[in-house]
């Protein structure tokens, strides 16, 4: 399993990079924008059943076992507090920053410092659902639940860093100040890979299943907060294309499905 990890590692990271490499040679191009939303659709597909099918179902079998005689959905509890930590770091921190930016610059107040910060900030706070789902990667145990994890992992991976570049092309970041953007998004899933995998090396029994169930009901939260809110909500907020991001997006779901019923 070690070695499939760091095979892992490498293959995100490098999905990382070459989703920023397109979206510098392509994001102002004609077409790009369908092929990312039909990308991006499938990949809401494919958290939602990865944390709905294989994450949540493994973290509840955990906790039945390490504590058989607790009649409370501890593990449910759990994805919910991953939901609520991202939905704040995303959508309550990461707002006060920019809307104190935009304050800042309507009021005529000079925001070099800030405008030098906020790409990293940028980078950070989308990274954060990138990092759960590292860190639930490195600690599975399972063949299975690894593969399904790193499916959904690879399909947002890609699009999430191709929008990103996109963003940072329009918004005129500098090409130095971009790439180095970039590799920090790209390092952030594989960093919780390795953490996680750290973790479950140093910890042995009770330990190890406990802390292996606690981050799969966690990471569950996260990739339903992403194919929800990051995925579906930007998605189908866009009357184009609905018809076939809806139908890309049940062939996410079908996807991890599959993984469940025949591996």
């Amino acid at each position: 399993m070690l070695v499939y990890k760091l095979v892992a590692v490498a293959a995100i990271f490098l999905t990382g990079i070459i989703g920023g490499i397109i979206s510098k040679r392509m994001g102002r191009g004609k077409g790009s924008g369908t092929w990312l939303s039909l990308g991006n659709a499938l990949s809401g597909g494919v958290f939602l059943g990865a944390g709905l099918l294989h994450m949540l179902p493994d973290a509840a079998e955990g906790m039945g076992d390490l504590l058989p005689g607790m009649d409370f959905p501890l593990a449910f509890l759990l994805a919910g507090v991953g939901f609520a930590f991202v939905l704040f770091m995303e959508r309550v921190l990461f707002t006060a920053h920019a809307q104190l930016e935009g304050l800042q610059r309507a009021e005529g107040v000079a925001v070099q410092e800030s405008a030098t910060v906020y790409p990293y900030v940028l980078a950070l706070v989308l990274s954060v659902h990138s990092i759960f789902a590292g860190v639930a990667l490195g600690v599975e145990s399972t063949l299975l639940g690894s593969l399904a994890i790193f499916i959904a992992i690879v399909a947002h991976k890609g699009s999430a860093a191709f929008a990103l570049g996109v963003g940072l092309i329009r918004g005129g970041v500098v090409s130095g100040r971009f790439w180095r953007i970039l590799i920090l998004f790209a390092c952030m899933t594989p960093l919780g890979i390795l953490l996680g995998a750290l973790f479950t090396e140093m910890l042995t029994g009770k330990a190890e299943a406990g802390f292996e169930a606690v981050f799969d009901g966690l990471a569950a939260g996260t990739f339903q907060y992403v194919a929800v809110l990051d995925v579906i909500h930007e998605e189908f907020s866009q009357p184009a294309l609905r018809g076939p991001k809806f139908l890309v997006f049940l062939c996410g779901i079908g996807i991890m499905a599959g993984l469940a019923l025949f591996l």
